[in-house]
């Protein structure tokens, strides 16, 4: 059965980083993958076929249109999907998939100033706070009510010692099944702690 790795966390929480660090190891996070920025010059490594999805307002009605994504999703054995938007929409996610969750945070402030940094020009820090609330909220819920297995990564620790916690990491994925082709050590070398914007802040 194939299995799915969900990247979960708010926007500013290193999620972003972790993803990249899995792609380049071999779980491919998807065919259109959003790419750089100033702030996320490695990338954001989100797949913009299923972010255009979720986001739409009429997201519920589009259940058919849920299912074939995770379909085309399923044909690998093992894979990935970052994105926030997964635990405020996954009553119509979490039918098609057979998943594990990477809960990926860091202090709440560091996760604050990330996100007004990117998004601070079209955002207040009120909103901000609200949605990271209602990520982690929806997460806890969407982990205890399927009792999904999850593995909770600390970005601080990620860009401090990638070179322990990223085995970690892959371990829990590849747990059970082939890891065959996974590459470890490129997925450690990706981990900059450059990466780690407003650690100073925390």
């Amino acid at each position: 059965m194939s299995r799915a790795i969900f990247i979960i966390g708010p926007q500013g929480s290193g999620s972003s980083c972790l993803a990249g660090a899995l792609h380049v190891a071999g779980i491919n996070m998807g065919s259109n993958l959003r790419g750089p920025s100033t702030l996320n010059p490695k990338g954001h490594f989100e797949d913009l076929p299923f972010e255009l999805l979720a986001s739409r307002e009429d997201a519920i009605e589009r259940e058919g249109e849920f299912r074939a994504y995770f379909d085309e999703r399923n044909k690998s054995p093992l894979w990935g999907l970052k994105s926030y938007q997964i635990a405020l929409c996954y009553k119509y996610v979490l039918p098609y998939v057979n998943c594990r969750i990477l809960s990926i945070d860091r202090p709440e402030e560091g996760a604050i100033k990330s996100s007004l940094a990117k998004y601070g020009h079209f955002r207040t820090r009120e909103f901000i706070e609200h949605i990271h609330s209602l990520i982690r909220l929806h997460r806890k819920n969407l982990i205890e009510e399927y009792d999904l297995p999850n593995l909770n990564v600390n970005f601080n620790e990620l860009t401090d010692n990638p070179s322990e916690m990223i085995p970690k990491i892959i371990g829990f994925c590849c747990e059970g099944i082939d890891a065959q082709g996974i590459d470890i050590q490129a997925a450690i070398d990706f981990v900059d702690p450059k990466l780690n914007h407003k650690r100073e802040l925390q």
